[in-house]
């Protein structure tokens, strides 16, 4: 049967901790450990200190604390049915004993007695209840946003409870604690995936702590990834510049551009133009060698005639790109 000291005990051995390690840990001492994982009821302890002592042990191992005790108290209920269903043979002399309790006087020593136990016990409940909290890592209660929700806005609200004394922290800033012990705080965040990380500290024992992470999916609408694509500027259209120069000598040359005659005469040596193409560029010259024709910045190789010399350059605008031939 799956017992609460059982699943301890797997846990302890899983993780490859000692008794002596988790009694140093716990400031729980090793016999109430062994107790404890032996599943032994019958320790004379109240029950209320072995309920605290399992809820510091399953903390510290990871475990979940409210199955462990749930366990615990059903096996717990099934040791005591045990216990009343075997014959009790001290009937007879427990009822002697109520018998003669009953014929005992009480006193102002007994009541003085009585009353000293109980600050006694209640004491030391005082000082296991205050020894736990200082143990436990903090409450944190995150009310919204869920886990892995997907949002449209840009900002977020992050807000939650904790308990008091405590230090919250998202994404590294501290955040202030209203005296009702709830917390926001308002976050920008970037398109896609985003984490944030909040983190409770106790104020008098910053070791102990209890971190929670989200992650959230901002996705813009798409009006407004519509507008963007309609607010940016459209891309100019790509310009074909031809440039013609004269070298060494002097050259007759004719230059038609778009269709209008821009040159037909003899240039002289030094003659430089540049001429913006949008549909089509037809250059001739008598002398190939001294004419210089440079397309979109690239020198174009001029090739004259064997019989006449003369050297023509065509170019065309096709989709915005210039090829000459």
């Amino acid at each position: 049967m799956l017992t609460a000291g059982k699943i301890l005990k797997d846990k302890r051995i899983a993780l490859g901790k000692t008794i002596d390690l988790v009694s140093a840990d716990t400031k729980i001492q090793k016999k109430y450990l062994e107790q404890i994982e032996e599943d032994k009821y019958d320790t004379g302890n109240p029950e209320i200190f072995m309920t605290g002592f399992i809820k510091i042990y399953a903390d510290y191992l990871g475990l979940n604390v409210s199955r462990v005790l749930a366990l615990y108290r059903r096996t717990y209920k099934m040791y005591e049915s045990s216990k009343e269903s075997k014959p009790n043979h001290k009937k007879k002399s427990s009822l002697n004993s109520k018998f003669f309790k009953n014929k005992i006087p009480i006193t102002p020593q007994a009541l003085t007695l009585s009353l000293i136990v109980l600050i006694i016990l209640g004491i030391l409940a005082y000082l296991f209840v205050q020894f736990y909290n200082f143990q436990r890592p903090p409450k944190l209660q995150i009310s919204s946003p869920s886990n892995n929700s997907t949002v449209t806005e840009e900002t977020i609200l992050i807000n939650g409870s904790t308990e008091a004394e405590t230090i919250i922290e998202i994404n590294d800033e501290p955040i202030k604690v209203s005296q009702s012990l709830e917390f926001e705080k308002e976050i920008t965040l970037s398109e896609g995936s985003n984490t944030v990380t909040i983190r409770a500290r106790k104020i008098n024992n910053e070791s102990r702590e209890t971190v929670k992470i989200l992650t959230i999916n901002y996705t813009k609408p798409k009006e407004e990834v519509k507008k963007k694509e309609e607010a940016k500027v459209p891309e100019k259209p790509k310009v074909n510049k031809m440039k013609v120069e004269i070298v060494g000598a002097e050259a007759w040359v004719e230059i038609i551009v778009d269709g209008d005659q821009e040159a037909a005469e003899i240039l002289p040596e030094g003659f430089s133009q540049e001429y913006e193409i949008k549909s089509d560029f037809l250059l001739t010259t008598g002398r190939a060698s001294n004419t210089k024709v440079t397309v979109n910045g690239s020198p174009e190789q001029l090739i004259a005639s064997p019989s006449t010399g003369v050297a023509t350059v065509t170019c065309k605008v096709n989709q915005e790109a210039l090829t000459c031939e």
